[in-house]
């Protein structure tokens, strides 16, 4: 997907996009300012339905000249949330370029950690808990009213 791109390419963007995985089902979203300031985007992510109760944060960027202001961890806190909103959510997965030491920083301090079983040389795979356990089931941490 090229970057930066504008509000008006990001539907051709999105529809061209090839599934990450055969079978599974994403929802994309836009990090962008309010009231808008440009019609570039922050940034872009999707939120990866892999299974009943597992997601993944994929394709996750944010333009070049907003790094470093908090916005990635805006846009991952908002992807999680959205997870969270589903009752049988109980993990949300993501990989990471072993080469960008900010991004695993930033998935630390979310709470991810890394999955060795699913990490290979050159992409760590990392993992959150979303749910908490009560006795023996899982219960979501955070359920919020309205459409999802």
């Amino acid at each position: 997907m090229p970057f930066p791109f504008s509000g008006s390419d990001l539907p051709r963007l999105i529809a061209s996009a090839p599934a990450i995985v055969a079978g599974e089902t994403s929802t994309s979203f836009v990090l962008v300012e309010d009231p808008p300031a440009s019609p570039e985007a922050i940034g872009f992510g999707q939120l990866v339905r892999q299974d009943r109760t597992a997601f993944r944060l994929a394709r996750l960027i944010i333009a070049p000249s907003r790094r470093a202001s908090g916005f990635g961890a805006s846009l991952c806190r908002l992807l999680i949330e959205k997870a969270e909103t589903v009752a049988q959510a109980e993990r949300v997965h993501l990989f990471v370029y072993r080469d960008n030491p900010t991004a695993i920083r930033l998935y630390s301090k979310l709470g991810f950690v890394e999955t060795p079983s699913h990490s290979r040389s050159e992409v760590m795979a990392m993992h959150k808990t979303i749910g908490r356990i009560k006795g023996d089931a899982m219960l979501p941490t955070r359920v919020q009213a309205g459409p999802g």
